[in-house]
């Protein structure tokens, strides 16, 4: 199991998160919601990076590689 903060922020009518892990480096996503899904999208060295969060905390995270796909489930919760 990997563990990863996602910092979100409403500013400017613009969704963004942070997501910061140990040992990877920082992913800066842009979002927007539709319905009850919100879509992160990021780019970082040669990956495209989709983040998907429903408000039930679950979700997935899409690793888009030359060639390859990674799928992770993601199960989410607010920090105190």
């Amino acid at each position: 199991m990997r563990a990863a903060t996602l910092q979100v922020s409403f500013a400017n009518n613009e969704l963004r998160a942070t997501e910061s892990s140990p040992g990877n480096k920082q992913a800066e996503y842009v979002g927007d919601v539709t319905g009850k899904l919100a879509r992160f999208n990021a780019n970082v060295e040669g990956s495209k990076l989709t983040l998907e969060l429903r408000p039930s905390g679950k979700g997935r995270r899409v690793v888009v590689n030359e060639g390859c796909s990674i799928i992770y489930d993601v199960k989410g919760k607010r920090a105190q």
